[in-house]
């Protein structure tokens, strides 16, 4: 099975600094190969391989500093992830769906990025993950990985947090679920969860208040000037409430789902 461990980072100031570069600089190089394959196509019809993005990239490294600093696996990464991009539009206008066009993407819309490479790059010794070009960030790994280490991905949220996540294998094969034991579960609003035993799960009332906290805060964010300083501090305001009700109802949720 494939699943996924998310720890917070701590990093310092000249981490926080070499972190974001990375970010610009990822965004940057997806943009400019999304230009470069939408470019082909429309001139020629052409579809430009990652193999051919990677040579490229390969040679640009050696004349941009920046392009330099990252570490190359990181790189090659945001290549995959627009030949991904576009083999997924590609597929939907096959299938008939809506295409959904790869998009470029505007500062603060890549948040992201990953060593794809288990152990190459990074490595975690002790209470520190260290990266390639970046150095020992302090990282709370408040449990045990179990399983193979697939990827790491370092992603900033809308806060400024920064949280490491690892794609790990386990040998573990899924469990089956015997038909005769099996019980459905319903999501609803007057409670959280309704069995079909009959058995029912309220919304804690920690949630409901901090449900409260984030729609006045709303209210307040509403009133303020759109880009004004006041208007961007309340904004990081409730994007901190978002990230503490995000955090209370996953809690809830994983207590939930090993009481059933």
């Amino acid at each position: 099975m494939r699943s996924a461990y998310k720890f917070r980072l701590y990093p310092t100031r000249a981490q926080i600094k070499k972190l974001e570069d990375t970010l610009e600089t990822c965004r940057q190089l997806y943009n400019d190969a999304l230009a470069a394959k939408k470019e082909a196509w429309e001139d020629d019809r052409y579809n430009l391989t990652y193999y051919e993005m990677a040579r490229q990239l390969s040679a640009n490294r050696k004349k941009n500093q920046a392009l330099g600093a990252v570490y190359a696996h990181v790189l090659q990464d945001v290549l995959r992830r627009v030949d991904k991009a576009f083999q997924n539009f590609f597929r939907r206008v096959k299938n008939g769906e809506k295409p959904g066009y790869p998009r470029f993407k505007g500062k603060g819309w890549y948040k992201s990025f990953t060593y794809p490479d288990a152990g190459i790059g990074y490595k975690i010794e002790g209470s520190k993950l260290i990266l390639s070009g970046i150095g020992a960030i302090r990282i709370f790994k408040h449990r045990e990985i179990e399983g193979k280490i697939k990827t790491c991905t370092i992603k900033r949220d809308s806060t400024g947090a920064w949280y490491a996540i690892f794609s790990v294998d386990t040998e573990e094969e899924p469990p089956r679920v015997d038909p005769r034991t099996a019980v459905g579960v319903d999501v609803g609003l007057k409670n959280a969860v309704t069995l079909s035993t009959g058995e029912t799960f309220s919304y804690p009332r920690y949630l409901i208040q901090m449900e409260k906290k984030l729609a006045a805060a709303q209210r307040r964010l509403s009133r303020k000037i759109k880009g004004s300083k006041n208007w961007i501090k309340q904004k990081l305001k409730v994007a901190r409430i978002h990230r503490k009700i995000r955090n209370l109802r996953d809690e809830f949720l994983h207590q939930i789902s090993k009481k059933i």
